[in-house]
């Protein structure tokens, strides 16, 4: 099967297959009340208690960078939101051994939200009765596995990208461009959920949660590579509406699934055409709600959870598409899986197409061992990359065509809490420009004033103002005293100003 994407390219696919059923309603799971102790160990670690069998030593985890773009929509017009990446993390905590990913709070009780182990999620329930103690309800339930064995799930094809790399490794004299020195990299990604997936939540701030919590919980499963590292930095966010959707191709055949391929070539296409919001990311990741399938043999087939390009990180051709059915987030092994491909995996036990070029194939990492890389869930394997894979993403790491890795843009935000913050120095009309980046004469229109830490936006026409647009403050934007104690605005709340600021931050 060969995708084509302009008049004399083909590019090569991978599919990550999984059994896919409709999303319903989770038909319970257990109760619990979670506490948070102090570890007695050295170092003197949280420990969350979740059950008597079930506990968690916390760490922190990053994966925004300094300054987080999320693009929204309003009346159809793009609105971009920046967001400081340092304090929408300031509650995401991570433990290896469990794989767990999950938010902690501590506003009025121990709120827990997020990926407890690899078969179970944790919700709080807010509406339930408290203990005697005032300990807060939380359902675990246990994540769907819906993993297949279906082998038959790409086509390879000599196309124009390997091509494109054999001329450049010629004019180069070879693949690498430098010398290994890098202990670590943070590809950048830019998320982009679909309306179907963004319907489940009530709020924005919900789905940036949910995001971070995947993206958390899918780097731990990249943290056995190793020379250099490799950990995934979140710099955007967009969550489309219908009408920007024109990129979900449907099967003809059956208008109830998307097309697997047919999707990622369109999103492609989207992505170039918009290059001023997607080409300074790393990759791009497309999440939808919906069902994928393919067409194989004149027949429809929904055990598609994924798709992506192979090797193309730092690309024009840097997508992958996968489905998610949140809460659930059966979509963290789907986008570890995917993105593994376009950084630069192939599947356990095949053997590389670019093999003439030096670039190692998986021939000696049996299929059957259970990798992230093939589809078989057998053991801890499933969670963690193989030999075979690391090397390759190594290979991708150092080659010429994945130089975007290598540059410094975002590295090292970690759990910094900045001083000064964009609000700071920029006048509400630079903000409303800044907003709404697609419309001419935009300014603050001064006479609706500062409500919380929202003001109007509208486009100026001679003496009147038309479309008028709510935006919510920058971080660090001066918002109403209270008591005479300064406030500043922090991810749309009007907080007062201090150091740093905990999980009331974040909506």
């Amino acid at each position: 099967m060969h995708m084509k994407v302009d008049d004399d390219a083909y590019l090569l696919v991978a599919l990550f297959p999984i059994v896919v059923s409709a999303f319903t309603q989770d038909a319970g799971g257990r109760i619990v009340y979670p506490e948070l102790f102090r570890s007695r160990e050295a170092g003197g670690g949280r420990v969350l208690k979740i059950t008597d069998n079930i506990s968690l030593r916390l760490k922190k985890s990053s994966v925004f960078a300094r300054e987080v773009l999320v693009r929204t929509y309003t009346d159809g017009v793009p609105m971009h939101t920046y967001m400081s990446g340092p304090y929408l993390e300031d509650d995401l905590y991570h433990d290896e051994d469990a794989m767990a990913s999950v938010t902690v709070s501590e506003d009025s009780g121990v709120k827990v939200e997020g990926i407890v182990n690899s078969r179970l999620r944790i919700v709080p329930l807010l509406t339930q009765e408290r203990t005697e103690e005032g300990r807060i309800a939380h359902q675990l339930t246990e994540i769907p596995d819906d993993l297949s064995s279906d082998h038959d799930d790409y086509d390879w094809t000599t196309s124009n990208h390997i091509l494109r790399l054999r001329e450049t490794q010629e004019k180069n004299g070879s693949v690498q461009v430098r010398e290994r020195t890098a202990d670590a990299v943070y590809p950048e990604l830019f998320v982009v959920v679909d309306s179907a997936f963004a319907a489940v939540f009530s709020s924005t701030e919900k789905i940036i949660k949910y995001v971070s919590i995947s993206v958390n919980a899918m780097n731990l499963k990249y943290l056995g590579v190793t020379d250099p590292k490799v950990q995934h930095r979140l710099v955007g966010l967009e969550v489309t509406t219908i009408q920007q959707e024109w990129f979900l191709r449907r099967v003809s055949m059956d208008r109830r699934y998307v097309h697997a391929q047919g999707t990622l070539s369109s999103f492609q296409t989207y992505t170039t055409q918009n290059r001023e919001l997607y080409g300074k990311a790393d990759l791009v990741y497309l999440i939808t709600g919906q069902d994928l399938a393919t067409l194989k043999n004149y027949q429809v087939s929904n055990r598609s959870g994924g798709y992506a390009y192979v090797r193309t990180v730092c690309t024009d051709n840097k997508v992958g598409v996968g489905e998610d059915r949140p809460p659930t987030f059966r979509g963290v092994h789907v986008m570890a899986h995917e993105i593994g491909h376009i950084m630069g995996c192939l599947h356990d036990g095949e053997v590389s197409p670019f093999g003439n070029d030096g670039i190692p194939g998986s021939e000696s990492c049996p299929f059957e061992d259970g990798f992230l890389m093939s589809y078989l869930r057998k053991d801890k394997n499933t969670y963690k990359f193989s030999y075979c894979s690391i090397t390759q993403m190594r290979e991708t790491i150092w080659s010429q065509t994945a130089s975007c890795l290598r540059e410094e843009n975002y590295v090292g935000t970690s759990l910094k809490k900045y001083q000064y913050l964009p609000g700071k120095y920029l006048t509400r009309t630079m903000q409303c420009q800044n907003a709404f980046p697609t419309l001419e004469k935009v300014h603050y229109i001064e006479k609706y004033g500062v409500q919380g830490c929202t003001i109007r936006c509208g486009i100026s026409s001679k003496n009147s103002y038309s479309q008028l647009k709510v935006l919510h403050l920058s971080d660090g934007t001066k918002c109403e005293s209270k008591h005479g104690r300064k406030r500043n605005c922090i991810n749309g709340l009007c907080l007062e100003k201090r150091k740093s600021y905990g999980y009331e931050a974040v909506p």
